[in-house]
């Protein structure tokens, strides 16, 4: 379960409750997010899909991904 570190959409509690009732779940915050994530991070956003696929376990919290050289 992957969500912005300042977003409120969910309370502490929910959360506990969906990690407890799914076998392996782990929580992330994506640094620097707030409740869309996606438009606020969107390299973090899919670093975190992208590494929870290919490990099967997501980290713990993801720091903004760098942005990409200029070329």
């Amino acid at each position: 379960m992957a969500g912005g570190e300042t977003a409120r959409a969910l309370p502490v509690r929910a959360v506990r409750r969906v990690l407890r009732a799914i076998p392996h779940a782990r929580e992330v915050r994506l640094l620097g997010c707030g409740h869309v994530p996606m438009d606020d991070d969107p390299r973090a956003v899919a670093h975190t899909i992208l590494s929870t696929c290919l490990s099967g376990a997501a980290p713990r919290a993801v720091a903004p991904a760098p942005a990409p050289a200029a070329a």
